[in-house]
């Protein structure tokens, strides 16, 4: 089936991923099993808001929480400068990245998180993020405009942040 600019809910379902699955993840992209995982999907570009978000993560130095951000890294200029901003302010034990993962993956990734951040710095079209994250049954803190909004309007004001509001997302993160 196709569903155009949308979310197959059948698949993103905490349901579907197994006990198997999980640990072969683990493994493979060395998961931390002793940190909440924050995660921040989507493609690295200047507009989506990664490095932005770094000024959140910076106020969370000495939590037990770790920020992973994936998505497609074709933009190698961006993805070095989010790089590059980790490595200034001292992120490297609580941040990573990684490239483009299949579907599989990101749903495992999704079922192993505790938060994720949609955090773009305009607003988007429609947001799949948004429902991705709600579809697996996850506490997702997005930016309240544009087609995200139409998402979040009948959801608990948990969800809901201010746009471009660091400070908000930082006392989500902290109430989560």
């Amino acid at each position: 089936s196709v569903i155009n600019r949308g979310c197959d809910t059948d698949f993103f379902n905490c349901k579907k991923v197994n006990n198997n699955q999980i640990e072969k993840f683990i493994t493979n992209y060395k998961i931390p099993l002793n940190k909440k995982i924050i995660l921040f999907p989507g493609r690295i570009t200047e507009w989506k808001g990664q490095i932005e978000f770094l000024e959140v993560v910076k106020h969370f130095k000495n939590n037990d929480f770790i920020f992973i951000f994936v998505g497609d890294c074709k933009n190698f200029s961006v993805k070095n400068k989010l790089l590059n901003k980790i490595r200034e302010n001292s992120l490297e034990s609580l941040c990573l990245l990684f490239d483009s993962m299949n579907y599989d993956e990101l749903r495992i990734l999704y079922h192993l998180s505790k938060i994720v951040i949609s955090a773009p710095l305009k607003p988007e079209g429609f947001g799949r993020i948004v429902s991705e994250s709600l579809a697996m049954k996850k506490v997702i803190l997005a930016y309240n405009y544009g087609g995200v909004k139409d998402q979040l309007n009948s959801l608990n004001n948990l969800y809901k942040v201010k746009p471009l509001d660091k400070k908000e997302l930082i006392e989500k993160i902290n109430i989560s």
